[in-house]
């Protein structure tokens, strides 16, 4: 029963660590075989394609990085049709950026998203440094990129008003600047990028800036179906860029703004994979308390059947002793009355023997039943009188046939015994017959010696034969089975 905990225990630390083993040996560097071509378009500063230089962008670094730590090779490719475009007609096989929701309409493979965007309202204001509150929308133009996802999100959030729609956020953000528009809606690093290097038509215009704080779009590298592999592979070293601190370096050298924003992203990501493991090490070491638990159970059943069958023991002892001694007072009240008739003096020692012999059971059989008592904490010494001299003669009677059958000498010293004492009799003659009996048993020859209590003195001088007022030596020697005669003391009180 416990080994089977045991063994649960052991498989469910095995899951742990091959759970912690494959989450970890997702993160290596696999290397991959094939070319991927992967677009760019005009979107700075995520990316753009610039003569001479060909892509940059704060998306590039990323990528690249990426790439170069997963093993693929990367072709660039200019496309200013964008990126739904490119990918549909099959000119490229994977997007840096592009967010979730546009990517899950196009059909598109979505991994894990790494980045999320913030949109923003712009409309001009009449002088510089005044504080100026947004114009009512209803009936005004708003300069949109002709993007199905952010052409969905302007009309949800300006209900009622005309939307102007351009090929690029430039494009947006020129058409405010000229009055084409009374505002323009686009994302805020964009708009940032912008608003630090105007385009045309932008320069000197007072512009008024409004964050939709609850409008976000979590946004990730995309692909077709057939290069989800590679994908999910630069997905997966994006996420070790978090844990190692270059993707916020990279940050921090294209955002001066918004970068506050993709650190928070960075850990929110990261406290995402601490959470996981924290979970599986949770869902473990619940399974573990749990495992302990239930042996922890069983051992309490397994104790309590112990404990009934103990008790049980007990019981059943109990009941049996008045049938068990029944049988040996026979012996011993036959033995008493074959005493009383005429005996020649060997038949009346032969007798007597069989009478201590008898005692001699019944208290072994004592101790049987006493081991109830023992282990309910009931035992009991008695304070009987009885005679010491008398107690080691029938011990000799009991045990002189044993030790002529060996031909060991069986001695007894009696002298200077007090004619009464109080004690425990039945106790102190179990004692005793052990000791003689284990002497006799590993005695080969010679002799074994049994000698009566001695006792100390009391208060005064005088002697109390008494348990509470002296203590009492039995010596009982013999030459057994080591070197030289050994000598076991008994102290009684």
């Amino acid at each position: 029963m416990m080994s089977i905990g045991y063994r649960a225990v052991a498989l469910a630390i095995a899951l742990l660590a091959g759970f912690i083993t494959s989450t970890a040996g997702q993160a290596g560097p696999q290397t991959r075989h094939r070319q991927v071509r992967i677009g760019v378009d005009q979107a700075a500063p995520y990316q753009s394609w610039q003569d001479g230089l060909g892509p940059v962008g704060f998306t590039v670094d990323v990528i690249r990085e990426a790439a170069r730590k997963s093993g693929i090779d990367l072709r660039w490719v200019n496309c200013p049709e964008g990126p739904q475009k490119a990918l549909r007609a099959g000119k490229v096989d994977i997007w840096p950026l592009l967010g979730t929701a546009s990517a899950r309409d196009a059909g598109f493979y979505i991994p894990e998203p790494w980045l999320e965007n913030q949109y923003a309202i712009v409309w001009r204001g009449t002088a510089p440094a005044l504080r100026e509150a947004e114009p009512d929308w209803k009936g005004r133009s708003i300069a949109v990129t002709k993007l199905p996802y952010i052409l969905r999100r302007a009309k949800e959030q300006f209900p009622g008003s005309v939307v102007d729609e351009t090929s690029n956020r430039t494009m947006s953000l020129q058409h405010l600047c000229s009055s084409r528009a009374d505002g323009a809606f686009m994302e805020i690093r964009l708009l940032e990028a912008m608003l630090l290097d105007r385009p045309r038509d932008c320069d000197g215009v007072p512009l008024r800036v409004r964050v939709l704080s609850d409008l976000r779009q979590p946004m990730t590298t995309v692909s077709t179906l057939a290069f989800r592999q590679e994908a999910d592979e630069l997905r997966r070293e994006i996420g070790i860029m978090f844990q190692d601190g270059r993707f916020t370096r990279m940050v921090d050298e294209w955002f001066v703004f918004s970068n506050v924003e993709a650190h928070s992203l960075a850990e929110l990501l990261h406290q995402r994979r601490q959470n996981t493991y924290s979970l599986a090490l949770l869902a473990v070491m619940t399974v573990l308390i749990g495992l302990l638990g239930w042996i922890y159970r069983r051992a309490r059943t397994a104790m309590r059947y112990a404990e009934r069958a103990n008790a049980a023991k007990g019981e059943f002892l109990a009941n049996v002793s008045h049938e068990v001694r029944t049988p040996m007072n026979g012996v011993l009240g036959m033995a008493e009355v074959l005493m009383n008739t005429a005996l020649s003096a060997e038949q009346r020692e032969y007798t007597t023997t069989i009478a201590e012999s008898a005692r001699l059971q019944l208290a072994i059989l004592n101790d049987i039943l006493d081991s109830a008592k023992i282990e309910s904490g009931k035992m009991e010494i008695e304070a009987l009188p009885f005679s010491p001299s008398d107690l080691l003669q029938d011990l000799s009677r009991t045990f002189q046939a044993t030790a002529m059958e060996k031909g060991l000498r069986l001695d007894l010293e009696m002298s200077g015994l007090p004619a009464a004492m109080i004690g425990d009799p039945l106790r102190i003659r179990q004692i005793l017959s052990n000791l003689v009996n284990n002497a006799i048993k590993f005695t080969q020859a010679g002799e074994v010696s049994r000698g009566g209590p001695h006792y100390s003195p009391g208060r005064g001088g005088q002697r109390h034969h008494h348990a509470d007022s002296h203590r009492n030596r039995y010596r009982n020697r013999d030459r057994g089975a080591s070197e030289g005669p050994r000598l076991r003391q008994i102290h009684a009180s």
